[in-house]
């Protein structure tokens, strides 16, 4: 592996650099492995601008009515992100700095060999130098050295040779003992799989959200009336890019909340509008000279028109109920099982949302209260007053205590709904 570069040349892209390390550190491991093909990619590399792209083509992978849910879920995803992206760059260093021990400690063990080798075949250096000058005397009145001071030599000579081979002993056993745990996948030291995991999710994570942030584009112009284009996808810290645009949209959101109101519509289906406060009001808003057949055929359709809240902007479905009026002598006990249906939505794309059917048991409605409300994040923001398609209650042949549904005097539906001035 050559990393040296001079002043004329510019540096490998260091994921590059991480894998040329990784394959000498790692002998098993080839340039075509799979996981060093994934060490090369950059973390926001030009497949995942790719499937992106290919996202932005795509229809919107969820119903973008849904604002509320779908901001918990891309905030938290996004903090997700942005927490496995800093983690992804402290793995790339950890796992280089790995890979340099791992090499370093190979050499160093053959360098400590190589030591002990030359000290075992190296004589006592006490004898040596005692050789050494009766050699260079040349008589036969040979100098050497004192027996004692020789044994002295060798002793020490030895404790050192000792010393070294534990220490050496000791050392590659934990050497070994970390080589072991960085191979097994399950282990914490296992660096490059942690680094593939990690990067493996962390793509899969960014497309999701980007998933969830193009339906947010379209569910604040639908809902709250928010043009705010998401940026365009480029590599250039393009999470970042995301973080600000959700959160300069949050603001714009809380200032239209802030404004928000919420009641509840009142609207006998048969007698007209009214509410608590004031006598029944007969409308012709509802075909009430039908209701009667509507209700034996067991669907009643009818539309909201928008100028029951005139003068109000930004109306949302929150909760939908319903009861019932019928004769008195009727067991207040029994209920029905309306079926609700709502219109079908549609988005600022002109896409078109058919939501399911909600049962409501009604009870006796003599009273005007919330009765049975249904609470669903499926028509969650839907809009009430949509012109081209109708609302539709399916009523069923017969009631819990099997009466007739021709007992049915009136079906009273309550709607709550959320709107600024």
């Amino acid at each position: 592996m050559t990393i040296n570069k001079t002043n004329t040349e510019s540096m490998a892209p260091k994921n590059q650099i991480l894998a040329e390390v990784l394959i000498e550190a790692i002998p098993d491991l080839t340039p075509n492995d799979s996981v060093i093909i994934k060490v090369k990619k950059e973390i926001e590399d030009d497949r995942l601008m790719q499937d992106l792209n290919q996202l932005n083509e795509a229809p919107l992978a969820y119903n973008p009515f849904a604002v509320e849910l779908l901001l918990n879920e891309a905030s938290e995803l996004l903090q997700s992100c942005i927490q496995k992206r800093t983690e992804l760059k402290n793995l790339e260093i950890t796992l280089l700095t790995d890979s340099i021990n791992k090499i370093m400690s190979v050499k160093k063990r053959d360098y400590e060999s190589k030591v002990i080798e030359s000290d075992n075949n190296f004589s006592s250096s006490g004898k040596i130098l005692s050789k050494q000058s009766a050699l260079k005397v040349g008589t036969d009145n040979v100098i050497t050295a004192e027996i004692s001071s020789v044994q002295k030599v060798e002793e020490y000579e030895k404790n050192i040779k000792s010393a070294k081979r534990e220490l050496k002993a000791v050392n590659d056993k934990y050497e070994d003992l970390l080589s072991e745990f960085s191979q097994d996948n399950n282990s914490g030291l296992n660096y490059l799989s942690r680094y593939i995991e990690t990067k493996e999710i962390y793509w899969e994570d960014f497309k999701e959200v980007f998933r969830k942030l193009k339906c947010l584009e379209v569910g604040f112009k639908t809902v709250y009336d928010i043009d705010s284009p998401l940026p365009p996808v480029t590599k250039d810290n393009l999470l970042n890019k995301y973080y600000l645009w959700l959160k300069r949209n949050l603001l714009k959101l809380s200032k239209i909340l802030e404004q928000e109101q919420e009641f509840t519509l009142i609207l006998p289906l048969k007698t007209g509008f009214f509410d608590k406060d004031s006598a029944a009001v007969t409308s012709p808003i509802f075909n009430i000279p039908t209701f009667d057949i509507k209700r034996d055929s067991g669907t009643i359709e009818f539309k909201l028109p928008k100028n029951i809240l005139s003068g109000k902007k930004l109306v949302r479905i929150r909760n939908i109920g319903a009861g019932v009026r019928r004769d008195d002598r009727i067991n207040n006990a029994e209920y029905w099982n309306l079926k609700v249906i709502l219109p079908k939505q549609k988005d600022s794309l002109g896409n078109s949302y058919l939501l399911p059917e909600f049962t409501v048991s009604c009870t006796n409605a003599k009273d005007l209260t919330f009765d049975n409300q249904v609470k669903s994040l499926a028509y969650f923001n839907a809009d009430p007053f949509v012109e081209n398609d109708d609302w539709r209650i399916k009523v069923p042949a017969f009631s819990s205590q099997g009466n007739p549904r021709n007992q049915i005097q009136d079906i009273i539906l309550f709607i709550r709904v959320a709107l600024t001035e």
